[in-house]
Protein backbone atom coordinates (compact mmCIF):
# COMPACT_ATOMS: atom_id res chain seq x y z
CA UNK A 1 0.00 0.00 0.00
CA UNK A 2 2.67 2.62 0.90
CA UNK A 3 4.58 2.10 -2.31
CA UNK A 4 1.17 2.19 -4.57
CA UNK A 5 0.61 5.55 -2.61
CA UNK A 6 3.94 7.05 -3.04
CA UNK A 7 3.84 6.17 -6.85
CA UNK A 8 0.62 7.36 -7.12
CA UNK A 9 1.63 10.83 -5.17
CA UNK A 10 4.39 11.33 -8.13
CA UNK A 11 6.40 13.61 -5.62
CA UNK A 12 3.37 15.84 -5.34
CA UNK A 13 2.59 16.09 -2.03
CA UNK A 14 -1.02 17.34 -2.67
CA UNK A 15 -1.95 14.28 -4.19
CA UNK A 16 -1.65 12.30 -1.15
CA UNK A 17 -4.94 13.27 1.10
CA UNK A 18 -6.99 12.27 -1.78
CA UNK A 19 -5.12 8.80 -2.34
CA UNK A 20 -4.91 8.26 1.58
CA UNK A 21 -8.82 8.70 1.07
CA UNK A 22 -9.49 6.38 -1.56
CA UNK A 23 -7.34 3.66 0.50
CA UNK A 24 -9.72 4.46 3.15
CA UNK A 25 -12.87 3.74 1.03
CA UNK A 26 -11.36 0.87 -0.73
CA UNK A 27 -7.58 -0.12 -0.65
CA UNK A 28 -8.08 -2.02 -4.01
CA UNK A 29 -9.01 0.95 -5.89
CA UNK A 30 -5.45 2.65 -4.90
CA UNK A 31 -3.68 -0.49 -6.01
CA UNK A 32 -5.27 -0.79 -8.74
CA UNK A 33 -4.51 2.36 -10.07
CA UNK A 34 -0.79 1.98 -9.21
CA UNK A 35 -0.47 -1.39 -11.03
CA UNK A 36 -3.42 -1.04 -13.86
CA UNK A 37 -2.99 2.88 -14.94
CA UNK A 38 -3.75 3.19 -18.11
CA UNK A 39 -6.68 -0.05 -17.98
CA UNK A 40 -8.19 2.04 -14.95
CA UNK A 41 -8.34 5.12 -17.07
CA UNK A 42 -9.96 3.40 -20.03
CA UNK A 43 -12.58 1.42 -17.80
CA UNK A 44 -14.12 -1.71 -18.57
CA UNK A 45 -16.04 -0.33 -20.98
CA UNK A 46 -12.98 1.20 -22.72
CA UNK A 47 -11.15 -1.99 -22.74
CA UNK A 48 -13.80 -3.75 -24.50
CA UNK A 49 -14.10 -1.18 -27.61
CA UNK A 50 -10.27 -1.41 -28.36
CA UNK A 51 -9.33 -4.08 -30.61
CA UNK A 52 -7.51 -7.51 -29.57
CA UNK A 53 -3.84 -5.82 -30.36
CA UNK A 54 -4.81 -2.34 -28.47
CA UNK A 55 -6.11 -3.87 -25.46
CA UNK A 56 -2.78 -6.21 -25.32
CA UNK A 57 -0.40 -3.56 -25.97
CA UNK A 58 -2.28 -1.42 -22.71
CA UNK A 59 -1.76 -4.54 -20.62
CA UNK A 60 1.61 -4.83 -21.79
CA UNK A 61 2.35 -0.97 -20.75
CA UNK A 62 0.85 -1.91 -17.73
CA UNK A 63 3.15 -4.41 -17.00
CA UNK A 64 6.11 -2.75 -18.18
CA UNK A 65 5.21 0.40 -15.79
CA UNK A 66 4.73 -1.75 -13.12
CA UNK A 67 7.27 -3.81 -12.79
CA UNK A 68 10.13 -0.48 -14.19
CA UNK A 69 11.52 -2.35 -17.30
CA UNK A 70 10.51 -4.09 -20.50
CA UNK A 71 9.40 -7.24 -19.22
CA UNK A 72 11.28 -9.02 -21.89
CA UNK A 73 14.19 -7.03 -21.07
CA UNK A 74 14.37 -7.90 -17.93
CA UNK A 75 13.45 -12.14 -18.67
CA UNK A 76 15.99 -12.13 -21.06
CA UNK A 77 18.91 -10.55 -18.84
CA UNK A 78 18.16 -12.40 -15.69
CA UNK A 79 15.99 -15.58 -17.15
CA UNK A 80 16.43 -17.33 -13.52
CA UNK A 81 14.05 -14.91 -11.83
CA UNK A 82 10.67 -15.50 -13.66
CA UNK A 83 10.21 -18.65 -15.51
CA UNK A 84 9.35 -17.96 -19.20
CA UNK A 85 5.93 -20.03 -19.10
CA UNK A 86 4.59 -18.21 -16.05
CA UNK A 87 4.75 -14.58 -17.57
CA UNK A 88 1.29 -13.82 -18.96
CA UNK A 89 1.22 -13.02 -22.44
CA UNK A 90 4.92 -14.23 -23.23
CA UNK A 91 5.14 -15.79 -26.19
Amino acid sequence: MQLATLKLTDADRERLPALMAMAKRDYRDLLACAEYPEEVRLGFAGMKDLSPEKAQAVRRRNREQHFGVPIRAAVETQPDIVPLHHLPGYP
